[in-house]
Parts: C-alpha cells; structure tokens; sequence
C-alpha cells in the first residue's frame, strides 16, 4: 500500500514542479539555479530524451501505457521481494506516468533542470528523475539482493 502512495505523491511532486515552471518561466528562459551548475529552463519535448523519437506521440504513449502496466503487474503479483526492486519499480511507474500525463494531456514533456556543467545532456524533469532512479534501484536490487533472498529461502527449507 505505502508503494502506491509513494507513487502518488511522486506523480505530484511531478506534476507541480512542471506547472510552476510554466507559471513562472517563458518557454526557452533558462534561470541559473546554481551558475555554471544547474539552471532551470523550460522546455518542451516532444519525443523522449535527446529528442529521440521526436513527434512520436502515440508511439511513446502507447510504450509508457504497456510499460507502467507490465510493472504494475510485476508489483502485484510480488515476482520481486526485496524492498530495493519494489522500490525501484515504484519510482519507475511514478516517472512513466508523470511523463505520460503530459504526453497524453499537452502533446509534449515539460523539462526544466538543465545541468549547466554538462553542455550536451539535455534538460530533464522530475519524472525522469524517479524514472532513472527507479531503473537504478531495481537494477542493483535484482543483481545484488534478490537472488541471495531467494536463495536463502531455499536454504532454510
């Protein structure tokens, strides 16, 4: 239960940081935060990072819509234990669906942290904070944590 409200409330910390940026940024004004560090620059995109996939809406749409899905499913039917990867795909679906929001809702991501110190990484949101977070989480739970869990269910029986 506290997985799902932990996603809720990523999806909101989400959704505001985007509407604050619209409230208060014109599009393409960049703001440094932190100069030469992080700055805040509105951004719209229409495709996924760098720009990939740029004007394929549905397509992205429709793989956001299977991929939260197919996590959401992994999640209920408790196919991970550890905490780590339940944790990780928590913050995966609240990425995918803070993203998808937009897709579905303006046609287009809102972006706005831009890292000033790394001139060709493009300009991100947090969405795809929790998004790579999450993949990062599960990742390490799966390869470190879950199969000694398992294997050490085994052992005790």
């Amino acid at each position: 239960m506290w997985y799902a409200i932990a996603a809720v409330l990523g999806i909101v910390v989400d959704q505001f940081t985007k509407l604050l940026t619209v409230q208060r940024l014109e599009l393409g004004q960049s703001v440094p935060f932190i100069p030469g560090v992080l700055h805040f620059n509105h951004v719209r995109n229409y495709g996924a990072s760098w720009n990939i996939l740029d004007g394929k809406r549905w397509f992205l749409i429709v793989v956001s819509v299977v991929a939260v899905a197919v996590i959401a499913v992994i999640l209920a039917k408790k196919v991970v234990k550890h905490p780590l990867c339940t944790w990780g795909l928590t913050a995966m679906i609240s990425g995918g669906i803070g993203n998808l929001l937009d897709r579905i809702m303006q046609g287009y991501v809102v972006d706005m942290f831009e890292p000033a110190f790394i001139p060709w990484f493009p300009v991100f949101n947090v969405a795809d904070i929790f998004a790579t977070l999450g993949v990062i989480a599960f990742a390490i739970g799966l390869l470190f944590y879950e199969d000694k869990d398992k294997k050490g269910k085994e052992t005790l029986k």
